[in-house]
């Protein structure tokens, strides 16, 4: 018996009109949340180092958000930025950006303070959660991003491409019912998914296939509904 929305002799393809989420399928373009930021687009020069069609463009005061979004799969979620920072600047050392995760309904909360002069400079640079959050299915979820600063010489802007849930592979059968070589291979799709700066190695498309349906339990239909700006991914 295969799980939903898959076939094959040993369930090891998706049916007609359904896929698989990638590691990185729960993106949210920040540039496309609101609040109180600038959009840097491709029109001003940009285009390969960020998903969506642009940067969110954060000054210190400003900030990003979004209510009621809703999570697929019930699993432990490494959280990421992806960023671009010009390697020019400078910050003081209480600049942070504040990335807070509140459940709707359930009167829960998680917060990262994350230091900016911490932060790695130049393009395509991902930040990612020192540990995971546990989200639910069903569950709504209000995310909010903000870059405060007490030093009114902060001017330098963060470039805040998207927001990114990726699972805990070492979570999954797949991995703990594997050998160590599997294993490596599992939590270096797993890093390669945090930023856009690295290619996929080849073998990650099964292993990722057998992880995703499993977190997902089968395959996903072509548009569910899961941010401002979903892209269904194939």
């Amino acid at each position: 018996m295969c799980r939903p929305g898959l076939e094959g002799s040993q369930c090891e393809r998706s049916q007609q009109e359904q896929f698989y989420p990638a590691l990185d399928f729960v993106k949210f373009e920040v540039e496309d949340m609101d609040g109180t930021f600038t959009i840097l687009t491709t029109s001003e020069g940009q285009g390969i180092d960020f998903t969506g069609h642009g940067y969110a463009v954060l000054h210190p005061g400003q900030y990003a958000h979004i209510s009621y979004t809703e999570i697929l799969a019930s699993h432990q979620f490494h959280v990421v930025l992806r960023y671009s920072i010009a390697r020019s600047c400078t910050f003081g050392l209480d600049a942070e950006l504040v990335l807070i995760i509140r459940s709707a309904s359930l009167n829960d909360s998680v917060e990262f303070e994350i230091l900016a002069h911490e932060l790695q400079q130049g393009s395509r640079q991902a930040w990612r959660s020192p540990q995971t959050v546990a989200l639910l299915s069903g569950e709504m979820y209000n995310v909010s991003l903000a870059y405060n600063s007490p030093d009114i010489g902060d001017n330098c802007p963060v470039l805040v491409d998207s927001l990114v849930l990726i699972p805990d592979v070492s979570l999954t059968r797949v991995y703990t019912e594997s050998g160590r070589g599997i294993q490596d291979q599992l939590q270096n799709c797993e890093q390669v998914a945090l930023s856009l700066a690295e290619q996929e190695p080849a073998y990650c498309d099964q292993l990722v296939f057998s992880v995703s349906t499993e977190i997902y339990n089968g395959t996903l239909g072509k548009y569910p509904v899961i941010g401002p700006n979903f892209s269904p991914i194939e």
